[in-house]
């Protein structure tokens, strides 16, 4: 089940929390309570109001984003590694490696961007382009992982008016193949494993007994798209608690639980 709970005041939304525990306690009360939040300031906040309001905070687990979507991952495959090739340090040694070793005439600008006729400067102007890309492909990964996996689908390149883009998807099909190409780096990358995640979700395959009871997201003001997709549809398999600030003026009361003008967003998404 999906629950949008939406203030302006964060004490009235941890109080409404707080309800929603008391109406629906743990099946099992050794299991943490799983949180998702957007930093370790908003976690300490909330866990101290827990035990301000309820004299104890036990058994509260802190989560970002990024770890819980991660933790769904492995539920579906634990033999996914702790660091993929595709993470933004090796990801940026794999880049370097291709700029040493590959003389694609249209990787060129990259080239052009790293000459210089001592060797050791050449090597570090090299590095650093490589962690620069490594950089916006991390970023990519997470919030732009349909572009990059069209660019997967196809022999030749986009056509756009952007020449960055043109470079970009061919070295990035490049770095997909040199990962497929040794044993070692053979682990498809985020965006797909997210998409995968998804599906999985989707068709109710991932283990639902590893889920927990309900999962709150407290105070997140930004999330990945793809997060958020992935959230709202694992609410079709467990609880998925969504408390957030809005503007005041957008509200008659200071709590509102309902689906409105942007849990229609999230109505959508479950029902897509």
């Amino acid at each position: 089940m999906l629950t949008y709970c939406s203030g302006t005041d964060l004490h009235d939304l941890a109080g409404e929390l707080l309800n929603q525990f008391d109406n629906n306690p743990p099946v099992n009360p050794l299991s943490p309570e799983i949180f998702i939040v957007q930093n370790h300031g908003m976690a300490q906040w909330l866990s101290f109001h827990i035990a301000e309001e309820r004299g104890i905070a036990a058994n509260l687990k802190f989560e970002f984003p990024a770890e819980r979507i991660w933790t769904l991952i492995r539920m579906m495959d634990s033999d996914i590694p702790e660091t993929l090739p595709s993470d933004r340090i090796p990801m940026a040694w794999s880049i370097l490696n291709l700029l040493k070793n590959d003389n694609d005439p249209a990787l060129g600008i990259l080239q052009e961007y790293a000459r210089e006729e001592d060797p050791l400067k050449r090597e570090m102007r090299r590095w650093k382009l490589a962690g620069r890309i490594a950089d916006v492909f991390d970023q990519y990964l997470t919030y732009r992982p349909e572009m990059l996996t069209s660019w997967e689908a196809k022999d030749d390149p986009p056509v756009t008016e952007f020449p960055e883009e043109r470079w970009q998807s061919i070295l990035w099909r490049k770095l997909v193949n040199y990962w497929h190409d040794d044993p070692e780096t053979h682990h498809e990358h985020r965006a797909l494993l997210q998409q995968k995640l998804l599906e999985a979700i989707e068709k109710e395959t991932i283990n639902r007994e590893g889920l927990p009871q309900r999962i709150s997201v407290f105070g997140v003001s930004t999330m990945p798209p793809i997060y958020l997709r992935i959230l709202v549809k694992l609410a079709g398999l467990t609880d998925v608690y969504f408390y957030a600030l809005e503007p005041a003026e957008e509200f008659d009361h200071p709590i509102r639980e309902s689906m409105g003008t942007t849990g229609k967003e999230y109505r959508s998404l479950l029902n897509s």
